[in-house]
């Protein structure tokens, strides 16, 4: 049932759900939870990451959902890329 329809404006909501490697996860929170934090005021997005048993099936990646309006969530995710590529 795929209806055609014009793109949602740019405020639209969207979510993503991104695979980070559960070793990175730390430097994502930060301390406190600080870095993540610092990360959703700047991008607008909302971010959460999955527990600590909560894994991609068959990986050790855990799961790092972002949600908001897409350009909040296209910031959020390259802000965590430049991130993670700082703390290899």
């Amino acid at each position: 049932s795929h209806q055609m329809s014009s793109p949602p404006p740019a405020s639209f909501n969207s979510t993503i759900n991104l695979a980070v490697p559960d070793s990175m996860i730390g430097a994502l929170l930060g301390r406190r939870g600080q870095t993540l934090m610092d990360l959703q005021s700047e991008s607008g997005a909302r971010i959460r990451v999955s527990q600590r048993d909560e894994f991609v099936p068959g990986t050790s990646n855990r799961i790092v959902t972002l949600s908001g309006a897409q350009d909040s969530v296209n910031n959020a995710r390259n802000m965590i890329r430049q991130l993670l590529s700082r703390n290899p």
